[in-house]
């Protein structure tokens, strides 16, 4: 069995011989919003989220992205284009009790890394 103490004082004896520490190390993760990573994969021209649904009068009863069938009246939330003030809905037309701002208060700046990363 390995001593505790001896391996403490190799891994300290490493990290110190190479010069760089554990609080150095760390590394930045670059995120997407799953809306977005979808929008990209589905070539869609932009940026929808097929989870939420905002009030359309003309919007019929139909299956969405991902196979999601909604009622008529609803559509999939259009991140950059509908206003945060909208409430958001579930595919049958239950309310959800929060606006487009509230579920996606960033999506501007997760849309516009989504158009670096198509340039």
């Amino acid at each position: 069995m390995i001593d505790l103490r001896l391996l403490v004082a190799a891994v300290t004896a490493a990290v110190a011989l190479s010069g760089t520490s554990f609080a150095a190390s760390q590394r930045t993760i670059d995120v997407i919003t799953h809306a977005a990573f979808f929008s990209e994969e589905m070539k869609q021209s932009e940026v929808v989220d097929p989870h939420v649904f905002v009030q359309d009068i003309v919007a019929p009863e139909t299956v969405g992205p991902l196979g999601i069938k909604h009622v008529a009246g609803l559509r999939p939330a259009l991140i950059e284009r509908d206003a945060k003030t909208l409430p958001l809905y579930t595919a049958n037309g239950k309310a959800l009790g929060i606006h487009l701002g509230t579920w996606a208060p960033h999506w501007q700046s997760r849309s516009q890394m989504l158009a670096e990363t198509r340039a």
